[in-house]
């Protein structure tokens, strides 16, 4: 069988006419799946990576803010538990405690010293609501020659007790170098249930 020229374009074109519609169909299909499902998933993908890109940095900021917000929590503890240790073993616990902390070892710190001690006087401010705390207020007078009222005055801020120097005034008592110190400490303590 021999086909001729006219016969195969006849063949051709035939099958053609149904094949150039299917390859239209095939196109419009794969365009419409590009634009309606491809693009969107492209940038959906391009914003999940932002959305990524953002979820990493707040994490990070988080990290950081959690970071700061337990050194603050482990300093209020270290200045809870100093303040603890300070109420409890260098604050006195009473009026009464306090008295005895400045009674005896203040005249003995001058007799140590050199320095004549003439007297003194207790002042209590008790404590209110504003103030949690009591005050003990000592005036003592005492007499010396300078070197020793300044190594008095040196041990008094050394020293053990927490004793406070509120104010200090020295005159010339004579001339042998001997001054006047008039000097006024505060100490504080806890009130006690029984104290002002």
């Amino acid at each position: 069988m021999r086909l001729s020229m006219p016969g195969i374009r006849r063949a051709v074109w035939t099958r053609a006419v149904w094949i150039g519609p299917l390859v239209g169909a095939v196109l419009a299909f794969n365009l419409a799946v590009f634009v309606f499902v491809v693009r969107p998933l492209v940038a959906s993908s391009r914003g999940a990576g932002d959305r990524a890109a953002l979820a990493a940095r707040s994490l990070e900021e988080a990290g950081r803010e959690r970071a700061a917000a337990e050194a603050l929590a482990a300093a209020r503890k270290r200045t809870e538990d100093e303040l603890a240790v300070f109420y409890g073993t260098i604050l006195p616990g009473s009026l009464s405690e306090a008295r005895r902390l400045t009674y005896a070892s203040l005249p003995a710190l001058a007799r140590q010293n050199d320095v004549q001690y003439n007297r003194r006087r207790f002042d209590v401010l008790p404590a209110t609501v504003d103030r949690r705390l009591g005050q003990l207020t000592i005036r003592m007078e005492l007499q010396g020659r300078y070197e020793d009222l300044r190594r008095l005055i040196h041990q008094i801020e050394r020293g053990q007790e927490f004793v406070v120097i509120d104010e200090i005034t020295l005159t010339e008592r004579d001339e042998r170098e001997s001054l006047a110190l008039a000097i006024t400490l505060s100490t504080f303590f806890r009130p006690g249930d029984h104290e002002p």
